[in-house]
């Protein structure tokens, strides 16, 4: 029998349901790396306040230290912000996915997703999951945010 999810899937981080004010930064807690091959991000997008006029700057952020600034955005990891731009932002949900091997390249080990909406305050939540371990289960890395497993 196939391991459950929970065991091959970390939640290692996350932006927690919150409206995010126009041209603030809304940020993941920080991810090590070296316990993962692979996080994805899954941003989760309600409405923009105010109308349809809104646009998002999304993307994921490396530092070589996990108390860093995060101005490293890693390369072809962002969401395109046309996508994500007026309704047709609204209520909608993108991914992105990272290597390791893509931030050793960059001479990166910490990452945290980061999302910053212009024009309109957007309401928003971020999850971030680790896979590919370096050490099993998986869910022995879960952030202490989740609080109850039931697998199948």
């Amino acid at each position: 029998m196939a391991a459950a999810l929970s065991e091959e899937l970390a939640v290692v981080a996350r932006l927690k349901p919150q409206t995010v004010n126009a041209a603030a930064t809304g940020e993941t807690d920080v991810v090590d790396m070296k316990y993962f091959d692979r996080v994805m991000f899954i941003f989760d997008l309600g409405d923009y306040a105010g109308g349809n006029n809104g646009s998002l700057a999304a993307g994921i952020y490396g530092d070589t230290a996990s108390n860093g600034s995060f101005a490293t955005l890693i390369t072809g990891k962002s969401l395109t912000t046309g996508t994500f731009t007026g309704s047709a932002g609204d209520d909608a949900v993108g991914i992105l996915e990272v290597r390791g091997d893509e931030l050793a390249a960059q001479g990166l080990r910490y990452i945290k997703a980061k999302a910053t909406p212009s024009n309109q305050n957007l309401t928003l939540s971020i999850i971030g999951l680790g896979g590919h371990t370096r050490y099993n289960p998986a869910s022995d890395f879960d952030l202490a945010a989740v609080k109850e497993i039931i697998n199948a």
